[in-house]
């Protein structure tokens, strides 16, 4: 026979435990309902406590609803407030002074201005890079990998990326303004950019212009969205980065290793991610580091320039940290990149005399039949000023920005297409 007083302190404890989650969701939903983020413009879904974005963010690909809002909000407002399940909110940066101080914040061995709570989450899937670390470990990273990302390496492979990779994907929206289709800019656009940080940061083909080609072969009848990508890493990291309901529960309640150890789908897409990153760094090894090819070669055998003699630190990054590095630099890096191409060639479309002006300049530097390379841009005074205000990312993503827009726009005016003055989609004629 069972102790009844046994039952009574289960009986109390699970009441008290259940007492204890409604006083928590009370005080989230007082903190939702009064909160003066909701004067911040934001999606009609913030009125919802119980799931408030999440079915908009969970069922779209990623980023996209996060598009649409700032559309709706418009494209001048320097934040977007959206919510999550219980009432959670989140802020979206739009300002390049509010991102500028974010960025440049001191980033100290104890405390840190601009903690990352929510990529506590993240670092379930992606692991620990330099969007997730915090302080000494952050900095240890920061100092081994940044060397890498100031070579005249960069430079030379980026020279020969992008002419190449530009004239593949053009050939496929002329093939579209022959037929008078319009294109869903921003996909086509992150294909493009996530080949070129592929092939240049990883030696790697994410298979996005084959993406775009199959598209362009098409009818707009068939299909106007991009098929997925035929790779295992991008389809492992686009299943990692879908919310499910767990996820969203644990990171409102901060039960971080019941997440990580006990979400079935969390640990499914780690792994799945995981073996396609050790995949790509198994092909950079087998081809060496003698002649490097990519900033993964680089990364294999960069060490800390800073170390001090007789300390017990790693003096280079371990497999298992170029790994997380590696999704990382995916995962914060490709869509950014993509997405400052994208409204610098929506900028100059609304502004026809700085458009001109561009123009003018390239013909200035080079000429109809050659590649732009980055010693000719570094020339181009007007472009400079214009690029270096609007982006402040790392090396590679501005350099990678600049490069690709410039040869984006030189060859839509050589083949005729002109920038309509809309966002989603561009309209080609």
């Amino acid at each position: 026979m069972k102790d009844p007083s046994l039952l009574s302190i289960c009986g109390f404890l699970g009441l008290s435990y259940v007492v204890w989650i409604i006083l928590k969701v009370f005080g989230r939903f007082v903190q939702w309902y009064t909160s003066p983020l909701n004067q911040i413009p934001g999606p009609k879904s913030n009125k919802s406590f119980w799931l408030g974005s999440f079915r908009d963010v969970s069922h779209e690909p990623f980023m996209q609803p996060h598009k649409r809002w700032w559309m709706e909000a418009g494209v001048d407002v320097p934040l977007v407030h959206y919510t999550g399940v219980l009432g959670k909110s989140s802020l979206l940066v739009l300002d390049k002074s509010i991102v500028r101080t974010m960025l440049t914040a001191p980033a100290g061995k104890v405390n840190t201005r601009f903690k990352k709570p929510l990529f506590v989450f993240l670092s379930n899937t992606i692991g620990n890079g330099l969007v997730t670390l915090e302080g000494e470990d952050w900095q240890r990273h920061r100092r081994i990998l940044q060397p890498a990302f100031k070579t005249g390496f960069l430079r030379e492979r980026l020279n020969t990326v992008v002419p190449s990779s530009i004239s593949r994907f053009l050939k496929s929206w002329q093939v579209a303004a022959e037929s008078g289709r319009e294109i869903d800019a921003s996909s086509h656009i992150s294909a493009l950019t996530l080949d070129i940080v592929g092939e240049v940061a990883f030696s790697h083909n994410f298979k996005g212009l084959n993406a775009v080609e199959e598209w362009a072969t098409k009818t707009s009848s068939e299909s106007e969205s991009l098929a997925s990508l035929d790779d295992a890493f991008m389809s492992s990291l686009n299943r990692a980065l879908k919310l499910n309901l767990m996820t969203i529960l644990c990171s409102t309640l901060k039960w971080i290793y019941v997440d990580r150890f006990l979400n079935s789908s969390v640990r499914r897409a780690r792994h799945a991610i995981n073996k396609a990153t050790d995949q790509i760094i198994a092909n950079a090894e087998l081809e060496g580091t003698n002649d490097p090819k990519s900033l993964l070669h680089l990364m294999l055998v960069a060490t800390d320039p800073e170390q001090q003699k007789g300390s017990q630190e790693r003096n280079a990054l371990s497999k298992m940290e170029i790994r997380d590095e590696i999704k990382t630099f995916v995962m914060a890096g490709h869509e950014t990149t993509s997405s400052w191409i994208y409204l610098a060639l929506y900028a100059m479309a609304i502004h026809p005399d700085v458009q001109d002006r561009l123009y003018e300049e390239i013909c200035k530097h080079s000429s109809a039949d050659s590649d732009i390379f980055l010693e000719q841009v570094e020339k181009m005074e007007y472009f400079n000023l214009m690029s270096f205000a609007q982006n402040a990312g790392s090396t590679l993503q501005r350099k990678t920005a600049i490069a690709a827009v410039l040869h984006l726009y030189h060859f839509l005016q050589d083949y005729g297409i002109a920038l309509a003055k809309t966002l989603p989609p561009l309209k080609l004629s």
